[in-house]
């Protein structure tokens, strides 16, 4: 059936309607009627990386009370912003970012995730700066204002997983990016080096040579703690929303989950199936693969078998 259905949107081309298409990418992934969004789709995925966690089943009439809070997607999330900083401490002076740079490219990331998953709100994003100023060092106010920001694009855009999911991918797509060849990427399992928090006045001068090179990555590792924790935030919120969602669409995730073991059925199939099935022509071109990357970071580093 997800074969048939990726058949059909690739033959559809530039005709196939927004509406049309993201139940199109639903029937590929899930095989559930009532997509009608890239939310939904990050809804229906974020589900079902969390079956046999704390969603209701025919057995139990609520969440288990051992259940642990922290989904897939929290923990793949701070996992990439943990291997990123231990990056950062082993990179050399010309690789090593600043910590200003950073928030701009992951403002960017949300922002261009929302667009392109249609789910900014009708007027745009409005950020309105406060009029009292902020205290603290030059770091801290404008880890402070990025922080805002990105609360902004979380609370205003059409999924509360898009923001979070779109740090993850930055994060994925940064170790990606060619380096020095002193510096390597950490293993996934290795632990990320300990590192020193910035107290208030640290980062506040720009020294040279040598201590200039920690001072940046110890600001941007500060940085990227900040927007650690506002990921782990905005995923607890999502926890509980999904607490309630209808036991129909957890049976059927459930079951779907339960051909995990099948390689030909499992959630790398099906998103292969999907990048495969989106013409080049439409519009589709960008939307799938950025979808695509989002779900993808819901996925657990060590697939979950039932």
């Amino acid at each position: 059936t997800a074969r048939l259905v990726a058949g059909r949107l690739a033959e559809g081309g530039g005709d196939v309607e927004a509406s049309t298409q993201w139940a199109l990418f639903g029937s590929v992934l899930f095989g559930l009627p009532g997509c009608n969004s890239a939310a939904d789709l990050l809804r229906f995925g974020h589900m079902f990386w969390r079956m046999g966690d704390d969603l209701p089943s025919p057995d139990r009439n609520e969440a288990s009370p051992a259940a642990s809070p922290a989904s897939a997607a929290s923990l793949k999330a701070a996992d990439a912003i943990d291997r990123v900083v231990a990056q950062m401490l082993l990179l050399t002076s010309a690789d090593v970012p600043d910590a200003w740079v950073l928030a701009e490219e992951l403002q960017q990331a949300a922002l261009e995730a929302a667009e392109l998953c249609s789910l900014q709100p009708a007027g745009g994003f409005r950020f309105v700066e406060e009029e009292t100023s902020l205290t603290g060092s030059p770091l801290e106010i404008m880890a402070a204002k990025c922080m805002k920001r990105l609360r902004v694009i979380h609370g205003s855009c059409g999924s509360r997983l898009l923001v979070p999911l779109a740090i993850s991918v930055w994060c994925q797509q940064w170790l990606a990016r060619p380096r020095s060849k002193e510096a390597t990427i950490p293993k996934q399992d290795d632990q990320p080096p300990e590192y020193d928090v910035l107290t208030e006045n640290a980062g506040a001068s720009e020294g040279s040579g040598a201590s200039a090179v920690g001072s940046a990555a110890a600001a941007s590792a500060f940085f990227l703690r900040k927007v650690s924790e506002f990921v782990e935030e905005a995923l607890l919120e999502v926890e509980e929303t999904c607490r309630t969602e209808d036991e129909e669409t957890a049976t059927a995730l459930r079951g779907l989950r339960s051909l995990e073991t099948l390689e030909h059925l499992s959630w790398g199939s099906r998103l292969a199936l999907l990048r495969r099935g989106a013409p080049s022509d439409s519009a589709a071109r960008k939307v799938c693969p950025a979808v695509c990357e989002l779900l993808e970071a819901i996925r657990p580093a060590e697939p979950l078998v039932s």
